[in-house]
C-alpha cells in the first residue's frame, strides 16, 4: 500500500508493520522508528470516525489516525510527507468466511 517508504522492524515492534519514508520533498530523513503504542479501539480515523488502524507521523511532529479505507485513499500523498507511516490494518479480519 505504501510503496516507496522503507519497511523498519525492530525488537519493539516486531509485531506491528513500521514504515518510515526514506526522503520528503527530496530531503533525507531519519529512518528509524519512534516509540509507538499499539492502536486501540478509542483511535479512531481523522477522516470519518472509524476505527484507525494506520498512524502516521507529519515532520513537524504532529500526527493522523486513518482507518484502511482513507489511508489507501490517501496512501500516495501520505508517502510523499511522512516521516512515519504504522499500519496496523492486519488485524482486520478481511476472510470471506467470517462472522
Amino acid at each position: 500500500m505504501f510503496e516507496g517508504i522503507q519497511h523498519i522492524r525492530s525488537d519493539y515492534t516486531r509485531s506491528r508493520k513500521v514504515y518510515a519514508a526514506s526522503s520528503v520533498g527530496g530531503v533525507v530523513t531519519g529512518t528509524a522508528a519512534t516509540q509507538s503504542r499499539t492502536l486501540t479501539v478509542a483511535d479512531r480515523c481523522d477522516r470519518c470516525g472509524a476505527q484507525a488502524y494506520v498512524h502516521v507521523v507529519l515532520p513537524g511532529g504532529g500526527d493522523l489516525m486513518f482507518c484502511r479505507h482513507h489511508a489507501q485513499a490517501y496512501s500516495a500523498k501520505l508517502s510523499e510527507v511522512a516521516t512515519e507511516i504504522r499500519d496496523e490494518s492486519e488485524k482486520l479480519d478481511l476472510s470471506p468466511d467470517r462472522g
